[in-house]
Order: C-alpha cells, then sequence, then structure tokens
C-alpha cells in the first residue's frame, strides 16, 4: 500500500477498485483494525475527536465517498438536500459488485462506520437511505444479516 496517495485511489478504474483489496481501509479509517488487511492503518480511540473535527479529513473522506458511490452505481443528487440515488450507470455497475455474500458489503460497512467516526453523519444516513430503498428491492440479495450491519454502522 506504500507508495499509493488517496488522489491516486480517486482516479483509479472501477476494476481496479474491485481487484484491489488494500485499498479500503486508507480511503475509509476506522477505530477497528482490518481483518483482511492487518498492516493497514486505524484511528486509535484517542485520536477519534480528531478526525470528526478535522476539515481535511472531512474532505478527503467526501471525495473517497464520492468515487466509491461512482463505483457502486449511485451518485449525490441535487434533490431538496442531501440524497443518494441510483445513477444511469447503475445496472451496468450492478453486475460488477451486488452479489450474496461478497466482499463489497463489508466494504459498506467499514464505509459507514467511518463516515460517522468522522463526524459525517448526514451523509452516512443518507447513503444509509439509498442501501435501505435497494434492500427492499433486493430482498434475496441483500440478506438480513448484511443490512442489519448496515443499520448499525450507519447508527
Amino acid at each position: 500500500m506504500y507508495g499509493r496517495y488517496l488522489r491516486d485511489m480517486w482516479e483509479w478504474s472501477d476494476n481496479k477498485l474491485e481487484i484491489t483489496h488494500d485499498y479500503i481501509q486508507w480511503m475509509f479509517p476506522s477505530t477497528e483494525r482490518s481483518y483482511a488487511n492487518p498492516g493497514s492503518p486505524f484511528v486509535a480511540d484517542e485520536d477519534a475527536p480528531e478526525f470528526s473535527s478535522d476539515e481535511r479529513v472531512k474532505e478527503n473522506l467526501r471525495r473517497s465517498l464520492e468515487r466509491i458511490l461512482e463505483f457502486f452505481g449511485f451518485g449525490f443528487t441535487q434533490s431538496s438536500g442531501l440524497a443518494v440515488a441510483k445513477t444511469a450507470t447503475y445496472e451496468t455497475r450492478k453486475k460488477k459488485w451486488f452479489w450474496k455474500r461478497n466482499h463489497n458489503f463489508f466494504r459498506i460497512t467499514r464505509i459507514l462506520k467511518s463516515l460517522n467516526l468522522c463526524g459525517l453523519k448526514a451523509e452516512a444516513q443518507t447513503f444509509f437511505s439509498c442501501l435501505d430503498n435497494l434492500s427492499d428491492e433486493e430482498k434475496s440479495i441483500v440478506g438480513s444479516e448484511s443490512f442489519s450491519f448496515w443499520r448499525e454502522a450507519a447508527a
């Protein structure tokens, strides 16, 4: 992972985001150590308040969120207030990441937790709302266990 920068990851192709498994911890920091990537950084509990008040952290996290939403086929809408919805690329993107019990569901849990940790609760709730709609449409794929993890992470 060394030698990579967030600005580079934001430019990666969707395929590279899918097949590379050691970047999500860098884009979306957490207080939990990664089981999949134990060498990745994590936020110490005593540093968490600083992460939630640092505007540069929030700015980088928002940019990471925009990129990962694009990867999933979602995006922010310009409706009344903050909202996340499917984009024109959703049906194509869905085929690449959306199937039962896949690693992207774990990524979503991390993303939601990171947004909350870093003071972006509105963004976490907005993304979760989109996932809630998706779960209603695709119950056979999302499953109650994954949805429960998402709901808890977004709270």
